[in-house]
């Protein structure tokens, strides 16, 4: 009787576990991945949460873990704790693991090693998981845009880590290069790699996976790349490993077949998203640069209030001008910092908002509404004001619905920032938080904590110090955040579409209104 039980048993785990996996698999492609990064982040999660992962005398909370594992995952770098002195070796290599899983992707991965290295066909199901990741429109294209694209950045982090791990044990850094006082050397630099062959390594290639995968985070210190403030040769490294890793697969691909071109001597011709990508990503670079110097050299100061340009504990014209042009370059989803972003004017800080929200290319490591969304709806508003009717580049016209498509984006992308900025409030004292408002006395404002949203939501990782501070609704807020800055706000909203739902087959007599 008991063994009849137990067959009985048996059989309906088996059945219920058999309708979960036909379920599973009768999602559509965009909740596919959405079911597997929550997964891997849940599973990342608990990795962090045991004892193994973080150092004596430290304590985490399951949040903390969560809220870490995310960040990892989507490559953002908000931390709630310290990374350098929180977390132990086993601790640092999950969330470098999750960092090169979620940049790269998981799919393109999966698919780089099990159908490309080994041969296997890649089904059709996948090639369309595999576009909708990190792909191509065109599915015949996507099979070699990850093949190139995985293999260059594979050898870039191989490269990167050399010459990260010789860099960090030839230069010694600034134990307190601003001469802060209240700090002590082991927050600013929780060990020197310099003349440390072991740690050394371990640096380089954390360094090099976070950086060319924008994902922000460090085992330095405290304070991010502020040790190497007058530093200019890693911030140069730094920048060119997270500018390659934020302008794309399709992007790294036709860079590969024109360097390809020109070896062969046979024609080439850049595809409509690298130049709209490209040409949006430079602009975006020097208008930014370009207002950050400009707000910053013209602030005013006083002896008790000194600007960032004013402050002779900043060094040198040339270091404030390497320091302005890094972090704003980072806010192209990168996260380094080799200032306090609290120490940066609002109008400052505003920039670096906007510079968060927009981000870099889609089918990147970047987050925010991506550069080409921005380009079409400037290019949609000015062919409006030319009386044109459609939207082209290049001798090209843009589908109307994929201009349609981008302003959806700007919108659901701005009520999503918003909504989070106003919840993430109640981390307020006078709400029931610990983050008291009030900058002028060390603390902080309702703008830093729309920034701390505008990074989440970029997947940057910025911070001004807000966020160790966060409510628990907070963190919970921008976890969610960014996983839609990670998957792009079309995706999410086709998270919420239904396979059961179909189209109508009739429509609604038209009526204009007006608008403003």
């Amino acid at each position: 009787m008991k063994k009849n039980n137990d067959n009985s048993f048996i059989k309906k785990i088996t059945s219920k576990l058999s309708d979960l996996l036909y379920k599973f698999r009768s999602l559509s492609i965009v909740k596919h991945i959405l079911v597997f990064y929550l997964f891997i982040t849940l599973v990342g999660s608990l990795l962090l949460f045991l004892p193994i992962s973080y150092n004596d005398g430290q304590s985490v909370e399951y949040v903390d873990a969560l809220f870490t594992s995310a960040s990892a995952f989507s490559d953002t770098g908000l931390a709630t704790l310290t990374t350098a002195t929180t977390w132990s070796f086993f601790g640092q290599a999950i969330i470098a693991i999750l960092i090169l899983v979620g940049g790269i992707g998981w799919f393109a991965l999966k698919i780089y090693f099990f159908n490309i290295i080994f041969g296997r066909t890649i089904s059709f199901n996948s090639r369309k998981t595999l576009a909708a990741e990190r792909g191509s429109s065109q599915l015949g294209d996507t099979r070699q845009i990850v093949k190139i694209s995985v293999t260059i950045l594979f050898i870039l982090i191989i490269l990167a880590s050399i010459v990260l791990s010789v860099y960090f044990y030839l230069v010694e850094p600034d134990i307190n290069p601003f001469g802060k006082t209240g700090i002590s050397p082991d927050e600013m630099l929780s060990k020197s790699a310099y003349h440390d062959v072991a740690t050394s390594f371990r640096w380089g290639l954390f360094h090099a996976i976070s950086g060319l995968n924008n994902a922000g985070f460090d085992i330095i210190g405290a304070h991010s790349l502020e040790p190497y403030y007058h530093k200019y040769g890693l911030q140069i490294i730094f920048m060119t490993l997270f500018i390659i890793g934020g302008i794309g697969y399709p992007v790294i691909y036709d860079i590969y077949l024109w360097i390809k071109s020109k070896f062969k001597k046979t024609p080439f011709k850049w595809s409509l998203f690298t130049k709209i990508s490209m040409i949006a990503y430079v602009l975006i670079a020097i208008i930014g640069v370009s207002f950050t110097f400009i707000i910053e050299v013209n602030r005013s100061s006083t002896p008790n209030n000194l600007s960032f340009w004013s402050d002779p504990k900043y060094g040198s014209n040339g270091d404030k001008i390497m320091a302005l042009v890094f972090n704003t370059m980072s806010t192209r989803n990168a996260g380094f910092a080799t200032v306090e972003m609290a120490d940066l004017s609002s109008a400052t800080l505003m920039v670096y908002i906007i510079m968060m929200f927009i981000g870099s290319a889609p089918s990147s490591t970047a987050g925010g509404i991506r550069t080409t969304t921005i380009a079409i709806v400037f290019m949609g508003v000015w062919s409006k004001i030319r009386g044109k009717n459609s939207v082209g580049a290049f001798n090209k016209k843009i589908p109307e619905s994929t201009v349609s498509r981008s302003y959806v984006v700007l919108v659901t992308a701005s009520i999503i920032v918003i909504f989070t900025s106003m919840i993430s409030i109640s981390s307020f004292s006078e709400y029931g938080g610990s983050v008291i408002q009030g900058h002028q006395e060390g603390e902080h404002s309702y703008l830093h904590m729309l920034f701390e949203v505008g990074s989440a939501f970029g997947t940057t990782g910025l911070s001004t110090g807000v966020t160790s501070d966060l409510s628990i609704i907070t963190k919970i807020s921008l976890i969610v955040v960014m996983f839609i800055g990670q998957l792009g706000v079309s995706s999410s909203l086709l998270v919420w579409d239904s396979k059961k739902s179909k189209s109508r087959k009739y429509d609604f007599i038209q009526e204009d209104i007006s608008i403003g």
